[in-house]
């Protein structure tokens, strides 16, 4: 079975394999490593890479912004990290995302499930509801 792919860049590639996402770093023409960022129950849907190569991030149930930055640490279920944060993937709280969109350098839409789409502030990490 074959990575499938959901975002790419000049430098990164987001591919998944079942429930894991990974990023695969390919600055200056080549393959860099690939390392893990992210896990989803019932797989992602989507990812986005920032225009600007800062972050990236993952969607499915709840999603996960990534920081692309050194050291490029794995993703861990669970374990806080200035590498990663995780958003409405709490069983008792979930989000289902069906779509995500970069609206500015530090905005992204959010659609859910049944329609309802929120913007996310990466910077400050504060939600909107579009109406």
């Amino acid at each position: 079975m074959m990575n499938q792919l959901l975002a790419i860049s000049e430098n990164y590639i987001i591919t998944h394999l079942f429930e894991t996402v990974y990023l695969t770093i390919t600055k200056n023409q080549g393959k860099h490593g690939e390392i893990i960022i992210g896990d989803f129950y019932g797989d992602p849907k989507v990812a986005i890479i920032d225009k600007n190569q800062n972050w990236c991030v993952c969607a499915g149930c709840g999603f996960i912004v990534y920081y692309l930055n050194e050291p490029f640490k794995s993703y861990s279920y669970n374990q806080a990290s200035k590498q990663y944060d995780e958003y409405y993937r709490d069983p008792q709280n979930i989000w289902w995302i069906i779509n995500i969109v970069q609206i500015s350098d530090n905005k992204i839409l959010f659609t859910k499930e049944f329609g309802e789409q929120y913007i996310f502030n990466i910077q400050t990490q504060q939600f909107t509801f579009n109406q």
